[in-house]
């Protein structure tokens, strides 16, 4: 996606336009992948995570090769929006995809390394397209970005663990959740009730448990009763009331 950017002064020679329309390259397809981030990620919530992410790269890739052989400005700028748009999928769901099949412990780490190396590779991509660009062409350099894409795709294919964890969810239901926290937030007196009466009773179990669970380690009383449990219990009956 950012291959473009060190191609910016020689776009505006070849399709004879300014710096500020050249900039558009970048700046169309990085908005089409925000905007399409949001709608990917509410309607893929009833898809399977990994071919909807092997088909984004795929699609990334095959605009990439499309957008190395117009001549037309408006053409390329309409390939670079269907890019965005075509790329939005991997973001959109590699994170859910790591929060639902990574262990909890090593969630942060994954995320970690998942950030990087999109920086890395980021940078990475920018500098080979300058170093390529200068010994041959923008055109050359962006068509041979197909071939390396389809390597990765495949690894990507081949390595990546299908989806154990996922559960899917019809759009209908996801957009009930979403209208229930939208309700909860903007002050719905019904959904701000039934939410604190949620968190009261989470509140309870929880009490309940960390009470309950020293006081049970207690000795018996000579009847065989456990007088510590009995009032811890009575304990906790209070503070729910």
């Amino acid at each position: 996606m950012y291959a473009v950017q060190p191609l910016l002064p020689i776009f505006t020679r070849e399709f004879h336009i300014d710096a500020a329309t050249s900039s558009l390259a970048l700046s169309v397809t990085t908005g089409c992948l925000a905007v399409s981030m949001l709608v990917i990620g509410a309607v893929a919530e009833g898809w399977s995570r990994k071919p909807l992410m092997s088909a984004s790269l795929l699609g990334a890739a095959l605009l990439t090769l499309a957008s190395s052989v117009v001549t037309e400005w408006p053409t390329f700028l309409f390939i670079r929006a269907v890019e965005g748009i075509a790329i939005a999928g991997l973001p959109a769901l590699a994170m859910a995809y790591l929060g639902e099949e990574i262990h909890p412990d090593d969630v942060g780490v994954s995320m970690g390394l998942y950030v990087g190396s999109g920086a890395l590779g980021g940078m990475t991509g920018r500098l080979l397209t300058g170093l390529m660009t200068d010994l041959f062409s923008w055109r050359p350099t962006l068509a041979a970005i197909r071939p390396a894409r389809r390597r990765r795709i495949g690894d990507f294919s081949v390595s990546l663990p299908a989806s154990a964890q996922f559960r899917p969810r019809s759009l209908s239901m996801h957009a009930a959740r979403l209208l229930q926290v939208a309700s909860e937030r903007s002050g719905d007196p019904r959904a701000r009730d039934g939410s604190r009466t949620r968190a009261r009773h989470a509140g309870h179990r929880l009490q309940l448990q960390f009470v309950q669970a020293p006081c049970a380690a207690l000795p018996p009383e000579p009847d065989g009763s456990r007088f510590g449990l009995r009032h811890c219990m009575c304990w906790a009956s209070s503070a729910r009331r």
